[in-house]
């Protein structure tokens, strides 16, 4: 049985080129976390995304420090704390939010998103194809059961596209 953490972590990323810090954010794993902005570069766009994909063009890579340990049930209010701390001495962090579950985009960038999305999705065959997928996963989702013939649809997709969809293999 896996037990929850009692504790999680307020890092910061830090600018190996100037030691300043570029961003603050929450994780359970910093090392994993650090990871995951890296291997996030490639495929989000987020301000700290594109940071974080610069820096490795230049073969450099950030740092992560942690801010602070702090019980699960107090992580929001200590990461809106050190962000609004950061942001009062005039860093130049990356984050969109001011800390806690708020979303990393703006709304205006959420719906930019959106529309940019649809427009690829109608204008591609095979985006148009997972969607369609995907619509029907979330239909069946919500009816209890996923139909043998969707998984089989499933299993094709991720055959045929093993990059975009490796844990579809075994549906």
């Amino acid at each position: 049985m896996n037990k929850s953490p009692e504790y999680t972590y307020i890092y910061s990323l830090i600018d190996p080129r100037d030691g300043s810090v570029r961003y603050i954010g929450k994780a359970n794993n910093i090392d994993k976390r650090l990871y995951g902005h890296i291997k996030d570069c490639n495929r989000r766009k987020t301000p700290v995304s594109c940071w974080v994909k610069k820096l490795l063009g230049m073969e450099l890579t950030p740092s992560i420090k942690e801010v602070l340990k702090v019980k699960m049930d107090k992580w929001e209010l200590a990461e809106r704390i050190i962000i609004e701390q950061h942001r009062r001495k005039c860093t130049n962090l990356l984050n969109l939010a001011d800390g806690g579950n708020q979303p990393s985009q703006t709304l205006e960038q959420r719906q930019a998103s959106g529309r940019n999305n649809a427009k690829k999705v109608h204008s591609d065959p095979l985006r148009r194809e997972l969607w369609e997928l995907k619509k029907r996963i979330g239909d069946s989702l919500k009816r209890g059961y996923i139909k043998d013939e969707t998984k089989a649809k499933l299993r094709a997709m991720a055959i045929k596209y093993p990059d975009m969809f490796p844990q579809w293999v075994n549906i």
